[in-house]
């Protein structure tokens, strides 16, 4: 049994009993070929049932969930032509989760069912498009990444230098009832490892003394080796975690831009909080402003945060993954042009397509003389090359991130 496999027979789904009825509906319209996100119709649920337990909010959320991720294996391992999504939910506690009271619970009929598949296609109920990229990308480790993607992502903490360091931070959060670990690989990571606590709502977090970040992307940062006293662009800012992070690291000003000015209104209020010192150029840099690094996290397909969406390996249009090269060269030219002599450029996404990562890159340099690939210490350490970060969740347990740093 694989760990994702196994992780489902841990889930109180006793819970459940009862509730059928009310998950039936919802449960049908995720199956539909347009239907609502599974975070959506979780939330709807929730909503409308207030008085239900802890207990109860956590097994819907796992049913719901469950049933939109798995829906391939399900399908596959239910003898009915055309099963409900109540008929795929009791076949997930049945055969998956190995819940010998399915039926009796969900007050619905489980269907006879089949072997479970050998194709780990189907077994991991991934789509055949993204089993392609990951075979490219991992080869015979494909069914390995493939069950990494079915167990949720960890909570990953990020310390504000500005404000502590990562061991004053972990006692505080004991104090606070939160048991946390130093993360594997990045400097300044925690990763939570009590159950499912309220990090938001922690005394802590309002104080501004750490962000929540995954460890992949706290190490797209230090990829950068961005030192103090230099000066740093980030250039597909988004709401700010990576600028706040190299505020953190650098003690000095960082410059942020981004198309999406609701999400830099969101970063200037984080800096507040954070203490940093961010300088806000809105979705357009000045020519004037030359830095040491440059960093772009670029806009991408995102096949490398799977496993943070239940449902969003079914929602990928083939159609609108194969515009975004065009679009990450675009962009990648315009940061170049930010670049001062000597001073570095760091490509990033958080895909494994080769296409918006390697293929990218050879074409800027082909476009850019004055630029070549600077070899990395971390990327060698992490994935034994020294050209190319690529993190996988089965090797790393974080996300899946991909970067290449240029030198002018």
């Amino acid at each position: 049994m694989s760990d994702s496999e196994a992780r489902l027979t841990r889930v109180p789904w006793h819970e459940l009993a009862g509730l059928g009825p009310t998950l039936a509906p919802a449960l049908d319209s995720l199956l539909l070929e347009r239907g609502p996100r599974a975070d959506k119709v979780l939330e709807t649920i929730l909503r409308a049932h207030r008085d239900f337990t802890a207990g109860q909010r956590r097994a819907c959320a796992e049913a719901i969930f469950g049933t939109s991720l798995w829906r391939r294996r399900l399908r596959a391992q239910c003898s009915l032509e055309n099963p409900s999504g109540l008929h795929l939910l009791a076949v997930l506690m049945r055969d998956v989760g190995q819940c010998a009271r399915a039926e009796e619970m969900l007050g619905s009929t489980v269907p006879p069912s089949k072997p479970v598949p050998h194709d780990w296609k189907v077994r991991f109920s991934i789509p055949d498009d993204v089993a392609r990229v990951m075979m490219e990308q991992v080869g015979p480790d494909a069914a390995d990444l493939a069950d990494a993607l079915n167990v949720p992502g960890p909570i990953c903490l990020r310390v504000n230098r500005a404000k502590t360091n990562r061991d004053a931070l972990q006692k505080t959060l004991e104090g606070e009832g939160v048991l946390t670990e130093h993360a594997q690989w990045a400097d300044d990571g925690l990763r939570v490892t009590s159950d499912r606590p309220n990090i938001l709502a922690l005394e802590s977090f309002r104080d501004g003394l750490f962000e929540v970040q995954d460890e992949g992307s706290q190490l797209l940062v230090q990829f950068a080796e961005a030192k103090p006293g230099e000066t740093v662009l980030d250039l597909c800012a988004g709401a700010g975690g990576k600028t706040l992070q190299f505020c953190s690291e650098l003690n000095a000003a960082v410059h942020a831009s981004d198309i999406n000015l609701a999400r830099l209104e969101r970063l200037r209020q984080r800096a507040f909080k954070s203490a940093a010192n961010v300088i806000i150029h809105g979705s357009r840099v000045p020519s004037e402003v030359q830095c040491d690094v440059v960093f772009v996290d670029a806009p991408c397909s995102e096949w490398g945060a799977i496993r943070r969406g239940p449902d969003s390996r079914w929602r990928i249009d083939a159609r609108e993954v194969d515009q975004w090269p065009t679009t990450q060269l675009k962009i990648l030219t315009e940061a170049a042009t930010h670049v001062s002599p000597g001073g570095r450029l760091v490509y990033a996404t958080c895909t494994w397509r080769h296409e918006e990562n390697e293929a990218v890159a050879e074409a800027f340099l082909k476009a850019h003389a004055d630029f070549q690939v600077r070899p990395s210490a971390l990327a060698q350490r992490l994935s034994g090359t020294a050209q190319y970060l690529k993190l996988f969740p089965h090797r790393h347990q974080t996300d899946g991130f991909f970067a290449v740093m240029f030198q002018r």
